[in-house]
């Protein structure tokens, strides 16, 4: 009886397989087809709807993936450190995107690496994606994004710069991809950035006056601190904790979490909740593969890719205040919030320098939908 099965087996195998075009041969079918199902086949019940099962099953086999075809590889950039939750969330969408498209796409996450190389390799062509800020030395307009006390709140910051939900999105997305040979996939939002310090604290805004602060190179990041009085020194986010261990810089400005990932609590013994301005990495992908992949494939990517910003987003909203309370509770530095005047002093000092980019680069209708048109906000800007 078992010979019976096994010939029939074989003969349905053998006509569904003369169907497919560009797969692989029928033996090959075969020996993977019957390591999976040959078992349960040969122990089941022969009934006449089974020969429609049995062919629906080798169908859909041979064309859920071609086996002729090498998978193609999208290396995904990554400055995040091991253990950070960026990491953690890059490795879900690499997996997301290489089950669904049943390992026709394998997506690979670098090792951390600065912003400005993984940028630069996804310009070139020489890696397929990356999540940074670094194209904003290639595209000045999206420190829009940067610009310091700009946002109310975090949903404020999420509500502005959720991809195609904004005006202003819309904007800087159309430039950049009219500029650059890169697609927009979306925007992964860091939040607040504050102040670690050495010694001292920000009480006033005449603290910053010639401070020695580290900044990540962005243009808009060197204004802000220059607007302070502060002394802008650009350190690559790797090399910091050594700059401050060896006295270099006397202070450096992220998020709360990151200054936990990258361990500069090991340096420093004060931090001052600024909440100078926002952060967010950008999703890009070359634009020239983005093209050349199917559009079964771009919309795996781009959902998978809404997906992924959102629960960063959301993980970076709550890792806030749950890194501020560890690093004065686990780690004991002294943390203070600085008071609304000196929070309003800070504001005056970088206004010029905010309403000064806006009209260099032509985004007063943006700006302005950012403010939501408040009058004196409006006022400062026709000046």
């Amino acid at each position: 009886m078992k010979i019976i099965k096994l010939a029939i087996f074989l003969f349905c195998l053998g006509v569904q397989s003369s169907y497919a075009v560009g797969g692989l041969s029928r033996a090959q079918k075969f020996i993977e087809f019957s390591n999976k199902n040959f078992m349960e086949f040969s122990h089941t019940t022969i009934k006449p709807r089974s020969f429609i099962n049995i062919n629906k099953r080798i169908f859909s086999t041979s064309e859920s993936r071609d086996f002729t075809k090498k998978p193609t590889e999208i290396w995904y950039g990554s400055l995040w450190p091991e253990g950070h939750f960026g990491r953690r969330v890059a490795n879900e969408f690499a997996n997301r995107v290489t089950r669904e498209t049943k390992n026709n796409i394998v997506v690979k996450v670098t090792p951390p690496l600065p912003d400005a190389e993984l940028t630069k390799d996804v310009i070139d062509g020489k890696i397929q994606m990356t999540s940074g800020h670094g194209i904003q030395d290639y595209a000045p307009e999206l420190a829009l994004t940067y610009l310091p006390y700009l946002y109310n709140s975090f949903e404020h910051f999420r509500k502005v710069w959720t991809l195609g939900k904004s005006p202003a999105s819309n904007t800087i997305v159309d430039r950049i991809e009219q500029k650059l040979p890169v697609k927009i996939l979306g925007y992964s939002l860091i939040g607040y950035r504050d102040i670690i310090l050495r010694d001292g604290y920000i009480d006033s805004s005449e603290d910053f006056k010639n401070l020695r602060v580290r900044v990540d190179g962005s243009s808009s990041s060197i204004e802000t601190f220059k607007a302070f009085g502060a002394d802008s020194i650009t350190i690559e986010y790797h090399k910091v904790k050594e700059s401050l261990k060896k006295g270099d810089i006397d202070a450096a400005e992220n998020t709360s979490f990151n200054l936990i990932y990258m361990k500069w609590y090991e340096e420093c013994k004060n931090i001052s909740l600024t909440e100078h301005l926002m952060l967010l990495n950008v999703e890009l992908i070359n634009a020239e593969f983005w093209n050349k992949l199917s559009p079964q494939y771009q919309k795996i990517i781009h959902f998978a890719m809404q997906d992924t910003v959102k629960k960063f987003s959301d993980i970076a909203c709550i890792e806030r205040e749950k890194a501020i309370a560890e690093l004065g509770n686990k780690y004991k530095l002294s943390i203070n919030k600085i008071s609304s005047l000196t929070r309003s002093q800070l504001m005056d000092k970088v206004s010029p320098m905010k309403l000064s980019f806006v009209k260099q680069y032509d985004l007063e209708k943006e700006y302005k939908y950012i403010l939501g048109l408040k009058e004196k906000d409006l006022l400062l800007l026709e000046k």
